[in-house]
C-alpha cells in the first residue's frame, strides 16, 4: 500500500471520527440539526471544501 492511499484511508477514518463525534455532541445537547463546514486536503496541492447540514431524528418528530 502507497503512503498516498494510507494517507486517505486516515483522512477517512478522521472524517467518519469526527462525524461520530459531532453526533456525540448533538445527542448531548439535545439537537436536531447543525451545519457543518470544512475542508479537506487531497492530492496534488488540492483541496475539497464541504458544507451540509446533519439532521437527526424522524420527520416530523419535534424535540
Amino acid at each position: 500500500m502507497t503512503d498516498e492511499e494510507n494517507g486517505s484511508k486516515n483522512c477517512l477514518c478522521m472524517a467518519g471520527r469526527n462525524f461520530l463525534q459531532i453526533l456525540s455532541e448533538m445527542e448531548e445537547k439535545k439537537e436536531n440539526g447543525r451545519v457543518i463546514f470544512g475542508s479537506i486536503e487531497g492530492p496534488f496541492f488540492s483541496r475539497a471544501t464541504f458544507s451540509c447540514m446533519v439532521r437527526v431524528g424522524f420527520e416530523g418528530e419535534s424535540r
